[in-house]
């Protein structure tokens, strides 16, 4: 990633040249200019396709300046400005690579994120639209607009399965990683962690899973999947049929319709075992794990699968039950997703839960028991800079990971992934820092115990 477009000042700002520059091609389109016209045969996008994008942009721009910048880098959960920050920085990529520079990120670095930045002098905001050509802006605003055009027509089709049961040894290593899709240096330290943890189970003849709980930045196209994600995914190509992966949906997924997510992503050989459907199961003789789509509808569980996990654990309440999803069904940090724990509920009431693992939240944190699910973990951590939390657990929560990148101004977080150790009846975790060294360990229906 590229660091600017990692600012929300500079994110702004673009988004309002974008609607004059959007405005300047419908009127040249209206004139039949050359260029202009050949840009429309290319996109598909007409005059009436960029006011709507711009109206769009308008809205959306007054709605990402009102959201709050939690994170120090800025990922909008806005659809309209995810697709901005991934077109604008594509093109540039693909276009306008003379405007890069390369920054090596050390450990140390007070930019322990982006291994790019734009060329420019102080600290003023580079605005790209004074290094583009005459014919740039257009470009850009087409693409801009094809993409909110898109979404506009509403989502791609959701895959209702039947979802796939697969099943897992008894003594199997089930690795999860979270909102781990941004290809930043650090996220893939955290795949190369996660790769010796595979190997290392495959060397103790354990059947191995990896599962990712969704979020490839910043709006889940096909170039983000294949540069942010597949080019990491610590299961190579060549190994599909020996270790099974997984991805679930995530609002970033989402926020380009889930075309590419369905249509490219899970029709990629690592995640066959999928059969194309965003929410899935796993299951031994004695564990249920069900991965869950919260994303396809921000926060809540579009049918059949409220239905479809009543059903699934109903049919073997002597297994315990895991589920694993996006969104988090509660928290003591963020606005939680109360739909999930409605629609669960004939299941949670009846104890078919023993945990949840979820995403979202950029953050690693434990919570204590509650009456509907004994085990809530949040796992965010996976790939999204975020400033280090420094200050005390806040209610409801019993460990929060608090490690920091050393000599980065401001703190900024380190990265982990987490690893669930299948033996029969017993579940051991491991909670791991993008080092691959355990911060926190627990044993499944045991106290919860700090590593070292």
């Amino acid at each position: 990633m590229i660091l600017q477009f990692l600012e929300k000042p500079f994110l702004l700002h673009h988004m309002q040249s974008l609607q004059g520059a959007m405005e300047q091609e419908a009127q040249l389109q209206q004139k039949n200019d050359p260029g202009a016209l050949a840009r429309r045969q290319a996109t598909g996008v007409t005059a009436a396709d960029l006011q709507l994008a711009k109206d769009k942009l308008a809205k959306s721009q007054e709605c990402t300046q009102k959201e709050p910048d939690l994170n120090a880098v800025f990922m909008p959960r806005d659809a309209v400005a995810s697709q901005t920050q991934s077109v604008l920085q594509r093109f540039v990529v693909e276009k306008k690579s003379d405007l890069i520079e390369k920054t090596p990120v050390a450990a140390n670095s007070v930019v322990p994120f982006a291994d790019a930045v734009l060329r420019k002098g102080g600290n003023a905001i580079v605005d790209l639209f004074t290094h583009f050509g005459p014919d740039d802006p257009g470009w850009v605003s087409c693409l801009v607009a094809e993409a909110i055009v898109k979404v506009e027509g509403g989502p791609h089709k959701f895959n209702t399965g039947p979802a796939p049961i697969n099943p897992i040894s008894n003594k199997a290593r089930i690795v999860l990683l979270a909102d781990w899709g941004t290809g930043v240096p650090r996220a893939q330290d955290v795949a190369a962690s996660a790769r010796r943890c595979i190997q290392q189970a495959d060397g103790q003849g354990r059947d191995v899973h990896v599962i990712h709980l969704g979020d490839v930045y910043y709006a889940g196209f096909k170039t983000e999947y294949d540069h942010n994600f597949l080019a990491y995914w610590p299961v190579r190509p060549d190994e599909a049929d020996k270790f099974s992966s997984y991805n679930l949906n995530g609002n970033h997924d989402m926020y380009s319709g889930g075309y590419d997510y369905f249509d490219y992503l899970l029709a990629e050989k690592r995640f066959k075992k999928q059969g194309g459907c965003s929410f899935f199961g796993l299951q031994n003789d004695f564990w249920q794990i069900l991965g869950l789509d919260s994303a396809y509808v921000d926060g809540d569980l579009v049918d059949p699968q409220p239905q479809w996990v009543l059903d699934t654990r109903s049919a073997a309440p002597h297994k315990q039950g895991i589920l694993l999803s996006h969104h988090q069904p509660f928290s003591s940090f963020e606005t939680a997703s109360p739909k999930l724990l409605e629609k669960l509920a004939p299941v949670l009431n009846q104890n078919l839960v023993l945990g949840w693992w979820w995403g979202h939240e950029h953050r690693c944190a434990l919570y204590s028991p509650r009456k509907d699910v004994r085990y809530g973990r949040c796992i965010g951590y996976g790939g999204v800079p975020i400033v280090a939390e420094t200050t005390p657990c806040p209610n409801g929560v019993a460990y929060a990971y608090q490690d920091f990148v050393a000599g980065t101004k401001p703190l900024f977080a380190r990265f982990g992934f987490t690893v669930l150790d299948f033996d029969q009846e017993k579940l051991h975790v491991q909670y791991l820092g993008e080092n691959g060294v355990p911060h926190m360990v627990e044993d499944v229906g045991a106290a919860v115990r700090a590593a070292g």
